[in-house]
C-alpha cells in the first residue's frame, strides 16, 4: 500500500502493528513508516511529531540521520515567501544544520547544503523586505537595525549585496531620526 501510494491505508497498518507488537523491531520499522506515510501524504506537522518521536525512543538507530533529514524537509515544504512569517523557514535550517554538525558524512550532505543556502537567501529577503518597509514608514532606525542584522548573519547572500548598497544611507537617516527623537521633533 505505501509503495503505491496509499498513505493512509498503509498508515492505518503500521498503527496496528505498532499496537499488537510493542517493543517489536516491526513496532520500530512502523513507527518511521508512519512518519513517512504522513510525510508523502503533505500532513508535515503530524509526521514531524512522529519522527521526533522515532528519534527520542531510538536515539541510536541507524535511521537518525534519515529521520532528521526528514523533519527538515517537513519544515522546509511549510516554509512560506519571504514577505511571511518564516518561522518554518527557521526550523527547517536548524534540523539541516543538525544533521550536518552530528553526522557530516550522511548521504543527505550535498542536498542539505543545496537547502541550506536557499533557506538563508529566504531569509535574508524577508529581512531586506522588512527593511525596506521600515525604511518607507519612515522607521528609520528599526530600517537601519534590519539591514545591520541581514549583513551581520546572511552577509554571502545576493540580499546581503543589495543590504550592502543600502546600509550607508539608512544609517543616515537611523542617525537624523534619532536626532529628530532627542530634540522632540519627531
Amino acid at each position: 500500500l505505501f509503495a503505491k501510494g496509499y498513505y493512509e491505508s498503509a498508515y492505518n497498518i503500521y498503527e496496528k502493528i505498532r499496537n499488537y507488537y510493542p517493543g517489536s523491531p516491526q513496532a520500530l520499522y512502523a513507527l518511521l513508516r508512519m512518519a513517512d506515510c504522513k510525510f508523502w501524504n503533505g500532513e508535515y506537522l503530524e509526521a514531524v511529531s512522529l519522527y521526533k518521536e522515532f528519534e527520542k525512543f531510538y536515539p541510536a538507530n541507524e535511521a537518525i540521520p534519515y529521520v532528521i533529514f526528514q523533519i527538515g524537509n517537513c519544515y522546509y515544504n511549510l516554509k512560506r515567501s519571504y514577505d511571511r512569517d518564516q518561522t518554518y523557514t527557521k526550523k527547517a535550517l536548524e534540523a539541516y544544520k543538525r544533521l550536518l554538525e552530528n553526522f557530516p558524512n550522511s548521504p543527505y550532505t550535498d542536498e542539505v547544503k543545496k537547502r541550506i543556502k536557499i533557506l538563508r537567501e529566504l531569509l535574508a529577503k524577508h529581512e531586506l523586505y522588512i527593511a525596506r518597509f521600515y525604511y518607507k514608514i519612515k522607521y528609520y532606525k528599526a530600517a537601519y537595525g534590519r539591514l545591520a542584522y541581514l549583513l551581520n548573519n546572511y552577509p554571502d547572500t545576493e540580499s546581503g549585496k543589495q543590504a550592502k548598497l543600502l546600509i550607508k544611507k539608512y544609517k543616515e537617516m537611523a542617525l537624523k531620526e534619532e536626532a529628530e527623537l532627542k530634540a522632540g521633533t519627531k
